[in-house]
């Protein structure tokens, strides 16, 4: 241990070779986060943990939840997930997370909005109006949060009614016609009985791809987000809460681009090509007719609509030695998007969806202290319901199953007679299999039950002993139907539901050593799961099954530490991952009709090991540095039957290596006030956008730096920021789809280019 702390010295002296003794009044601000429903210092728990505070999330000029990603160690986000054409948020923690929209499908980071669960990933790319701070709390989080969290959980937390009149007033214009707009106001309505908090933001922008053949664009902004709060005190003790938010977006569909196009060995591709695309078929050659990297030949659909509502009732009741709390959240959410996933002038791969979701959920919490303050406890009561339906078309290789009913023979020249070898000839149900206009419609409905402990005891001074556990109780409804557009033939006729519930534990055991106030040394074990479902594409009865739950086992061990008056901060962590029962597609035989079928099954293990290490700085008074490294080495153990998927796979999204620096100078202007510069870096090395591995989907890597300069005049109340993200203009992939095997085709989402803008702040 004393070697260990020598070598944090040394590193730390390093660091700060230029400290000086303007040093002696300037410290690091304490964070404060609610990672374990309480408020503590962030430097007082024993997870790895890494919190954004209101003035930190603007000093990276964030737009949206999704900013924070490229910035924070082991962590990514992006707007968009492959395949989908909407606002649905792609999220991994140390390699683990989930890329699919579908509603079947659940979450592997949770989010969390004031306390509340957010169900769904579809709506879930948060804007950042009126944040009091962002936790982003890696490793299993199933023992406090629940169930999907196996990665980790991002905790967003708004700003809450001031006992004082406040407000703020925010313009922001920018690159692309960005016009953005904000107004917040808080303060006493009723004098200490009765607070309040409200708060509006426009945010529009135009598309930073666009479409050459008809001259529309993708991947704009056009949100109106409102939001408002009271805050009523009953006693000294008792405390009451109510918040509503809402959503509207119009925007168009997220940016997708062609990647790579396979016209000879696909299933479908040369077929269409054939009988349907001639003279103008889809070639390799249509990857490269732009040259351009922001530039798409694509003519479906275009529209990424969101309309999402959110409810929230708070009670907080404290007494002698035990608080009570109580959240009731409701959700409602509605989606509209639509996709060209083939990316070029042809109709071959188009796609729309329509998701309506709400949600209702109820916790208790009572937590407090017992044995004169030794035990921290918490226990509690969850309850979760929702409700979903995604009505879909999907348009794939349109005019296909219309050419192959127009021909007079079966494509080997035979006649239209049984038996049919091949496709071709009127009526023949060979044709009907290549029938892929379709409309599926799923629904589901999802009903938990929790009930969780945490406690804490600290056997000394120096030593606390922390346990917690959490049972859940879940049951899925999923009712699927799905029908051949151009046949008719119902694939799988309505009426048709099936049901499966799963029980498990979620724990988390761990020891505390502080030896000094500024020294945090840990170490824990916790095992978390995320929820068993049902197969959200099924093309048949036989493709309509249940998976199990995956599960995640964690051993973390780590330190936290601050220096030389707490004006240095170093915190690390290591952590070794067992990833079980991963959910992947897997290829099995019907034994009724002998054809393959695709069934999601719990397929896969994993073994992902890595660190994380992060350093804050005061240099002096004006000066900060900072520093966050996150490497990850992650592969698989077994991929069982799972298609197209070897033990020589990357798993998708699972960068080795991102590291994020920031630089802050304060410059005094006397009388004239100050301006603050800051430059914030974020590197990530190479990874894939997809299971498979496809070599166009996959990120060689890539730097991004964002640059801000905010003048503060001495009055205190205005304030002006000129800004750059992106400022080496990157060009780089955030997300992708290949299904190269059967439709001949891959697609990805480039990230944002170089955006300037400046902003215009008063605050009263």
């Amino acid at each position: 241990m004393r070697t260990a702390r020598t070598m944090v010295a040394n590193i730390s002296l390093l660091l700060c070779l230029t400290c000086g003794e303007t040093l002696a009044q300037a410290q690091l601000e304490e964070i404060v986060v609610t990672a374990r429903k309480r408020v503590e210092s962030l430097q007082d728990i024993p997870l790895s943990i890494t919190a954004y505070n209101a003035e930190q999330i603007e000093a990276l000029s964030a737009s949206d939840l999704s900013s924070l990603g490229s910035f924070t160690p082991n962590l990514n986000l992006t707007f968009s997930q492959g395949n989908s054409g909407g606002s649905n948020l792609g999220a991994t923690i140390r390699g683990v997370g989930q890329f699919d929209f579908l509603i079947s499908t659940d979450p592997g980071v949770g989010v969390y909005l004031d306390g509340i669960y957010l169900g769904r990933t579809t709506g879930a790319v948060l804007d950042l109006l009126d944040i009091e701070r962002i936790e982003v709390l890696r490793g299993p989080q199933g023992t406090i949060f629940g169930k999907n969290t196996i990665g980790g959980a991002i905790n967003v937390v708004s700003k809450s009614p001031s006992d004082e009149f406040e407000g703020q007033a925010k313009l922001t214009f920018g690159r692309y016609d960005r016009i953005d707009g904000q107004l917040s106001v808080s303060g006493p309505i009723i004098e200490e009985k009765l607070a309040g908090r409200f708060s509006i933001a426009s945010n529009n922008r135009d598309g930073y791809v666009d479409r050459t053949i008809d001259g529309q664009d993708l991947g704009d902004v056009d949100q109106l987000i409102g939001r408002g709060e009271l805050e009523w005190t009953v006693s000294n003790n008792l405390l009451f809460n109510i918040a509503v938010d809402h959503t509207r977006q119009r925007q168009t569909s997220a940016p997708s681009l062609l990647a790579e196009v396979d016209a000879v060995n696909s299933s479908i591709l040369p077929l269409w090509n054939g009988l349907v695309a001639t003279p103008q078929p889809i070639t390799s050659a249509d990857v490269d007719l732009t040259n351009e990297f922001f530039d798409t030949q694509q003519t479906g659909p275009n529209q990424n609509d969101l309309d999402v509502t959110g409810i929230a009732f708070t009670f907080e009741w404290e007494l002698e030695n035990i608080t009570a709390k109580s959240i009731t959240g409701y959700r409602d959410m509605e989606a509209k998007f639509g996709r060209d996933g083939d990316n070029t002038t042809a109709q071959y791969v188009h796609t729309h969806n329509t998701i309506e979701q709400d949600q209702i959920s109820q916790e208790i919490q009572l937590f407090g202290s017992a044995f004169e303050e030794r035990l921290d406890w918490l226990t509690g009561f969850y309850y979760y319901n929702e409700d979903a339906i995604d009505d879909n078309t999907v348009r794939l290789a349109s005019g296909l199953f219309t050419a192959l009913e127009s021909i007079p023979v079966q494509l080997t020249g035979a006649p239209c007679a049984p038996p049919f070898m091949a496709p071709g000839c009127p009526g023949n149900p060979i044709n009907v299999a290549l029938d892929l206009d379709l409309h599926p419609i799923t629904q589901q409905e999802i009903t938990s039950y929790a009930v969780f402990g945490n406690f804490n005891y600290h056997l000394s001074e120096m030593i606390t002993i922390n346990a917690g556990i959490r049972w859940t109780d879940e049951e899925k409804e999923f009712s699927p139907f799905n029908t051949k557009i151009n046949s008719g033939v119902d694939i799988i006729p309505a009426g048709t539901t099936v049901i499966d519930s799963w029980q498990e534990f979620s724990y988390r055991f761990g020891l505390d050593y502080m030896p000094t106030d500024d020294w945090l040394v840990y170490g824990s074990y916790s095992r978390g799961f995320k929820s068993g479902g049902f197969n959200g594409r099924p093309t048949g009865l036989g493709e309509v099954e249940s998976y199990n739950p995956e599960f995640l086992d964690s051993i973390e061990i780590g330190f936290k530490t601050e220096f030389l008056d707490q004006r240095l901060r170093l915190n690390a962590a290591y952590f070794h991952n067992d990833y079980q029962d991963i959910q992947l597609l897997v290829r099995s035989l019907d034994p009724v009709s002998g054809s393959f079928l695709s069934i999601l099954e719990n397929a896969a293990q994993a073994t992902i090991q890595g660190i994380e290490l992060e350093g804050t700085a005061l240099i002096t008074e004006q000066l900060t540095l900072a520093l966050g490294i996150g490497y990850l080495d992650a592969e698989y153990d077994d991929t069982g039957g799972a298609i197209g998927i070897t033990k020589d796979h990357q798993l998708l999204h699972t960068p080795e290596w991102n590291v994020n620096a920031m630089v802050q100078y304060a410059a005094p202007l006397g009388n004239l006030g100050e301006i603050v510069l800051r430059a914030d870096y974020g590197y990530t090395s190479s990874y894939f956008q997809d299971a498979v591995n496809a070599v166009s989907l996959k990120e060689n890597g890539y730097d991004l730096l964002n640059f801000r300069a905010t003048y503060l005049p001495p009055n205190g109340h205005f304030e002006v920021a000129l800004f750059v993200t992106n400022l080496f203009d990157e060009e780089y992939i955030i997300a992708g789809g290949a299904a190269l095997d059967s439709f001949g085709t891959a697609e990805y989402t480039p990230g944002r280019p170089l955006e300037w803008g400046i902003s215009l702040k008063y605050s009263f």
